[in-house]
């Protein structure tokens, strides 16, 4: 089902098969993490719920 957006909206929508893809490649974290843990992964959780899990001087880059 097509949804009408607006025009300047950059929504990304994915197929069946990328959202299958795309969520086996999604981190969760529950507990403390080292840097290589999460260096140039996708992580799907709330940042203030995370962030005393995340090892100090890491940049969050949020797209």
């Amino acid at each position: 089902m097509d949804k009408t957006r607006a025009a300047r909206n950059r929504t990304i929508t994915l197929s069946q098969p990328e959202r299958e893809y795309y969520r086996e490649e999604l981190l969760r974290i529950s507990k403390p993490v080292a840097t290589n843990t999460i260096e140039n992964k996708m992580v799907n959780n709330d940042i203030f719920e995370i962030l005393d899990f995340l090892p100090s001087g890491v940049g969050v880059g949020l797209r």
